[in-house]
């Protein structure tokens, strides 16, 4: 054979075989890169739902709890200003009628 060719023949295996470990590492890359992508999303949202999701789902059913108190509490007080409006209203309405009576 021909030196040439022979060294041709060498040049192409020596390519072949980089060609062959650039696809190789590309193929390794990627996936590697698509589990990354995956944990990079898929950790905080284990997260979320592991820790922060009950301390959302208490502090909810809190406010829910203390919302009822506050409107109950409305009332309550919505009542005892009619209350004292008409302690007021008896109160002067008392002293009025005494001072027109003498």
């Amino acid at each position: 054979m021909d030196p040439d060719l022979q060294e041709l023949y060498r040049l192409e295996r020596e390519n072949n075989k980089m060609l062959r470990a650039m696809r190789r590492n590309a193929f390794w890359g990627g996936i590697f890169k698509v589990a990354l992508y995956l944990l990079a999303l898929g950790i905080p949202i284990w997260l979320y739902f592991s820790y922060l999701y009950p301390v959302i789902k208490q502090m909810d059913a809190t406010l829910t709890a203390v919302t009822g108190k506050k409107v109950e509490l409305e009332g309550q007080f919505g009542e005892w200003a009619r209350m004292l409006q008409e302690f007021k209203e008896r109160f002067t309405g008392a002293t009025s009628s005494t001072t027109t009576a003498q």
